[in-house]
């Protein structure tokens, strides 16, 4: 018999192609045969896999030097339309992770359509150090709620920028700058060493006679109110006048001094709005 080598190499294999095979028929014995090669597709697609799998699932090495595969904990789901989704299961958070040496580039988490990028959240590492949210498309940010409805926008077109439906606590100071300069400006602050719940609003202007004003159409009064379970309104009606209401009736400053009314706080004395003196 020639040596295998010997023989010239088949081209263009089809399925009726045979081969020689030592057919098993029993532990010691061996019988010459072929097999063709479409019975040897069939045999391999048919025989037990090495490992498990399940449809849409991403696989991962269970040992990997036997070369055996498994489910990993992730999958993508087909909702349809605007449903398609990878899930991670058993999982708590995906993790982009490089060597510090390398800092072309900011290791990202980056949402693409058709290639282009959109919006990107990551960090800089080329020595800034701060985390980021990038809107490559230039038009802000939205959060919402549950229910969809933004709760907090922030908005990069020309025109205002926009925060809606929102309550804010700070603990430095809020500066809303005005249209030509950032040093002049509306200031929140908390003093340095005061009461607690002291709160000073003033305006940074560096020119005398800088004032505080709130303004509006004709229709409807401009307000400012000082509550304390609506206690105190200060409400210039149409016809110029200020309204003080909420204010308790006192015969006289002892009496609102019983009745809580601070030294050089405001009551009312029938007719008469009177500041309690003692």
């Amino acid at each position: 018999m020639a040596i295998i080598y010997t023989y010239p190499e088949a081209q263009d294999l089809v399925g009726k192609d045979l081969l020689v095979v030592s057919k098993h028929v029993d532990d010691t014995t061996l019988t010459t045969n072929s097999v063709t090669l479409s019975t040897l597709a069939k045999f391999l697609n048919s025989a037990p896999k090495m490992g498990n799998g399940t449809n849409s699932y991403v696989t991962q090495w269970a040992d990997g030097p036997n070369g055996i595969l498994e489910d990993s904990p992730m999958f993508t789901f087909d909702g349809g339309a605007g449903l398609k989704q990878v899930i991670l299961t058993d999982g708590y958070r995906f993790v982009v992770d490089r060597d510090a040496a390398t800092t072309v580039g900011d290791p990202e988490y980056a949402i693409t359509q058709n290639g282009s990028n959109k919006t990107s959240f990551g960090w800089d590492d080329d020595g800034g150090g701060f985390g980021f949210l990038y809107n490559w498309a230039g038009k802000g940010f939205k959060f919402g709620s549950a229910a969809l409805y933004p709760q907090l926008e922030l908005l990069t077109d020309p025109d205002l920028k926009v925060i809606s439906f929102s309550d804010f606590y700070a603990e430095t100071n809020i500066t809303i700058p005005n249209a030509t300069s950032s040093s002049n400006g509306i200031i929140f602050t908390h003093p340095a060493g005061g009461a607690s719940g002291v709160v000073n609003m003033y305006y940074n202007g560096a020119a005398a006679g800088s004032r505080f004003v709130i303004s509006r159409a004709a229709t409807g009064g401009a307000e400012i109110e000082l509550e304390s379970d609506g206690d105190i309104n200060l409400n210039r009606t149409g016809n110029g006048g200020v309204l003080i209401g909420g204010l308790g009736n006192y015969a006289d400053d002892a009496a609102a001094a019983a009745g809580g009314v601070p030294i050089n706080g405001l009551y009312r004395n029938g007719n008469n709005i009177q500041i309690r003196i003692v």
